[in-house]
């Protein structure tokens, strides 16, 4: 017996019958639509004028015990085939309206717009007229044709446009992994942690289309392949090599990838071959596969031979994840990542500040990284830092590059794990290499080392220097850009900041129960504001390779209500110089130094 219907479904088959003279779908009719109906859902069955292939077709309004919260889904009785017609999904569920879609859950009016929506595409669709979008969607349609594969991965540069041979591995732990060059693809798995032993490095194929496959289209067998390839203008030799190198993986099922120009942009997809040249003989076997290699040794059979035996090989779809950083860092979009890839940056200081920045860098489009620090990472650490509690009693930039590898396994890190980096010559020559220095250190001594070093001209990168005042309620970023050092006329020859955002009247670090141990307690949320600042500066070097006055000194000022918390004011001599600011939760750009400080 079916549960007593809610008030919401009571009013949506209201609507519906008095429109459409909609009827209920009774249990024994959904199973004989083959419909799945359980207790808690109510569908609604609406004839319309459209046929096909002789038979009139209903619209079926099903409803969840979601609704009203989400509209009902709409499906086409009898439903044809899936992938014959665009927008008819599998088990004849219409594709009508995009997540897109903006409606009121409380008014149920828009059912009359979502169910003629559906009367106009079903009547449009078995008409042919929408077979383009066949084109437009083609990742979802091939992904309907082939729901369950492998896993499969693609680090491939696709904004190149050329067929072409590209390497692929075959592994247990990330699956089949696929990218342009042995090197990018061996550095990958390394930082992905697959050992290489496991990693199985062989060739394979990639080919560029510019136009997608319908459905129809979809390539049945290897020689359809071919085809293609030679109509792009592969000679016979490559050809015969490529396709040669292909089946020769000590893999049952070798792949290959399809790269697909759309409207709305690259697509990548794989097939599978249903055999190798590897194997001989049927003997004894119930499915009696191609064999491709009879009458040679494994392995030895001509790349002419093969190619001629091998066009009758079956394909099989493969759905494949972009992996490639074009895609990952904006889909396709980010324009950015095109200056940022191969600027590279040192990080020196990796406490709380430096290495909240990496994962905004990485994401931003920055991949290759210098990073220096000699401290433990501690348990009382993990309430602001980067790093989790896995990662305690490592050294912290030998645990942050680890965590990049697992994270982002396309990031570039060299590593120096020196306190004191400016005692060591290999340290400042990485350091010097770099196109941006952050100095996220904190420490007066570091900050003097690289002055000396940029006065030398020892180091002539911008150098962007950056720290917290007290209780984090303000994060200052710096930017040296032409060895001017301004940035010391902040400071006294001691190292404490002449004109602070905050003022306290008493000692803002607290004391631990160890001989000397000290700390400045603030946490996560309060510096997360400033690592955004920063990040934004660095990239603004980047982009357009100077900084102007108003940007050189940038400030996150924290709200007061956590200035007052924690016993702090507003500094006179800064609201005197820079305004007041007020309520706080700002950025403030300090145009110019008053008075040289």
């Amino acid at each position: 017996m079916r549960k007593p219907i809610g008030a919401a479904l009571l009013s949506l088959g209201s609507v519906l019958f008095k429109r459409y003279n909609a009827r209920l779908l009774t249990s024994k009719k959904a199973k004989e639509w083959k419909l799945p109906l359980p207790q808690e859902h109510r569908a609604w069955v609406i004839k319309t004028d459209i046929t096909l292939d002789g038979e009139q077709l209903s619209l079926v309004v099903l409803a969840k015990e979601t609704f009203p919260y989400v509209p009902p889904k709409i499906y086409v009785r009898p439903h044809t085939s899936i992938l014959k017609h665009p927008h008819i999904e599998d088990g004849g569920r219409l594709c009508v309206w995009s997540s897109q879609v903006a409606f009121n859950p409380h008014d149920h009016s828009y059912i009359h717009t979502l169910v003629n929506d559906a009367h106009k595409m079903v009547s449009k669709t078995i008409k042919g007229q929408l077979d383009d979008d066949f084109e437009n969607g083609f990742l979802s349609y091939w992904t309907n044709a082939n729901p369950h594969t492998i896993k499969v991965s693609s680090l491939n540069n696709l904004q190149r446009t050329p067929s072409r041979q590209i390497y692929v591995a075959y592994t247990k732990q990330k699956g089949v992994v696929f990218a342009d060059s042995s090197l990018e693809l061996n550095s990958w798995l390394e930082r992905a942690g697959v050992k290489p032993k496991y990693r199985n490095i062989t060739t394979s194929i990639l080919i560029s289309l510019d136009k997608p496959w319908k459905p129809c289209e979809y390539p049945k067998t290897l020689g359809e392949i071919e085809d293609i390839l030679i109509k792009q203008g592969w000679a016979s030799d490559p050809l015969n090599k490529c396709i040669a190198d292909l089946l020769s993986v000590p893999k049952p099922f070798p792949i290959f990838l399809v790269r697909v120009e759309t409207t709305n942009g690259i697509a990548c997809v794989g097939m599978s071959l249903e055999t190798n040249a590897l194997g001989t003989g049927n003997r004894g076997k119930t499915y009696r596969k191609p064999i491709l290699g009879n009458g040679y040794r494994p392995g030895k059979v001509s790349n002419k031979v093969l190619l001629g035996r091998s066009r009758n090989i079956k394909l099989n779809g493969v759905n494949v994840d972009r992996k490639d950083i074009s895609w990952m860092l904006g889909r396709d979009r980010n324009k950015a990542l095109k200056d940022l890839g191969e600027i590279k940056i040192a990080v020196l200081g990796l406490g709380s500040v430096g290495s909240g920045l990496l994962p905004l860098l990485v994401r931003s489009g920055f991949k290759k990284f210098v990073l220096v620090d000699g401290d433990i990472l501690e348990p009382a650490n993990i309430g602001r830092h980067w790093l989790g509690e896995q990662h305690v009693g490592q050294n912290k930039a030998k645990a942050c590059e680890d965590e990049l590898n697992r994270m982002f396994p396309w990031v570039e890190v060299d590593l120096c794990s020196q306190s004191e980096w400016f005692k060591d010559e290999a340290t400042i020559e990485e350091i010097k290499d770099c196109d941006v220095i952050v100095s996220a250190t904190g420490e007066w001594a570091s900050d003097c080392a690289m002055r000396d070093l940029t006065e030398k001209e020892d180091i002539i990168s911008p150098v962007v220097f950056c720290f917290t005042e007290a209780h984090a309620t303000a994060t200052h970023c710096f930017v040296n850009m032409d060895g001017s050092f301004d940035y010391f006329d902040l400071f006294d020859s001691t190292g404490i900041l002449k004109r602070p955002v905050t003022t306290y009247q008493e000692s803002t670090v607290e004391a631990l129960p160890s001989c000397g141990g000290f700390y400045q307690p603030y946490g996560a949320i309060e510096l997360s504001y400033g690592h955004g600042m920063i990040c934004e500066t660095i990239c603004n070097i980047v982009h357009s390779g100077e900084v102007d006055s108003n940007l050189k000194h940038t400030v996150w000022v924290g709200r007061k209500s956590l200035v007052e918390s924690t016993g702090g004011t507003w500094n006179s001599d800064w609201v005197m110089a820079h305004g007041d600011p007020e309520q706080g939760s700002k950025i403030i750009r300090v145009e110019e130094l008053a008075n040289g400080v």
